[in-house]
């Protein structure tokens, strides 16, 4: 079944037009293999008079383009606000289409104006692309790096060292270890990478700082630069030194805001100048949100 040809609108079709449970699957496995962004709507529980059935699936991308079965137009609406959001925050939801509800919050539930008068009740659970990271050279520090990533669900990519082609507001991690340590500061720096960290000591870090702002770069993004690189755990080998980097990469990832300029861009790539390595990738898991609990404490 090719579905690019089936109807995308579940207010244009019947549920025996409309891709089975498992097309969806492989098609959300092809998604992911893709590094696309995209929300998996299930419907949960319905209140007859409904055509949605428990059970019944979508995809849903950040444009607004559905494939698959939720029901008629009465959810299709609150479904895309809700699969847009969850691309945009990372966080599954439990939404509620139902009419004349009197505390609808536009967030989990949703005043249905159908006149049939049935409910329905769905999981929006976004899959997002890995995080970015770009590592600039071919240190032991890097190659532990690209083999560590992969096991916190770094996806892992080479990417060429000219900056026109390292992906945009990502975060970077210089790891040259004296192999052009100012040239690849340069080409980070003009990635506009989100942050920027750099292998080596203070007082190395000082002097190739200074040289860059005596070379016209941005004080503000040269002193921005964390050095030396990674959390203080005591690290001496390369996979301990990677391991305090990756901690720091984390660590900045759930303290950030996802990034403005699009929905769930937030791929992963780690380059090595001189030499690339390719590993696999993950998908980001966010945390659902809290619930109320008829449980005392």
């Amino acid at each position: 079944m090719n579905l690019s040809d089936l109807p995308l609108s579940p207010t244009s079709a019947q549920p025996s037009a409309q891709p089975s449970a498992h097309d969806l699957l492989a098609l959300a496995a092809q998604w992911q293999r893709e590094q696309r962004a995209f929300a998996m709507v299930t419907v949960l529980r319905t209140s007859a008079p409904t055509a949605a059935k428990p059970g019944d699936k979508a995809l849903v991308v950040a444009d607004g383009t559905l494939h698959g079965w939720i029901g008629g137009g009465c959810a299709h609406g609150a479904v895309l606000k809700s699969a847009q959001q969850a691309l945009a925050d990372g966080v599954p939801r439990v939404i509620r289409v139902q009419p004349d509800v009197p505390d609808a919050d536009e967030l989990t539930q949703f005043n249905s104006t159908c006149p049939s008068g049935g409910s329905t009740e769905l999981f929006v659970e976004p899959y997002l692309p890995a995080a970015q990271l770009v590592v600039l050279g071919d240190s032991p520090v890097a190659q532990a790096l690209a083999a560590l990533s992969p096991h916190i669900d770094l996806a892992v990519t080479p990417v060429a060292a000219d900056a026109s082609r390292l992906p945009q507001g990502g975060w970077c991690v210089v790891a040259t270890q004296g192999q052009g340590d100012a040239a690849a500061l340069r080409t980070a720096l003009a990635s506009g990478a989100r942050h920027i960290w750099l292998v080596a000591s203070a007082r190395k870090a000082m002097v190739l700082k200074r040289g860059l702002i005596a070379d016209g770069l941005s004080a503000d993004a040269v002193h921005a630069i964390t050095a030396p690189a990674g959390l203080d755990i005591g690290a001496r080998t390369p996979a301990e030194v990677a391991l305090s980097i990756l901690a720091a990469v984390v660590q900045a990832r759930r303290a950030a805001p996802p990034p403005e300029q699009a929905i769930a861009t937030d791929f992963v790539a780690v380059s090595a100048v001189k030499q690339g390595v390719t590993a696999g990738f993950g998908t980001q898991a966010a945390a659902a949100p809290a619930a109320r609990s008829c449980c005392a404490g």
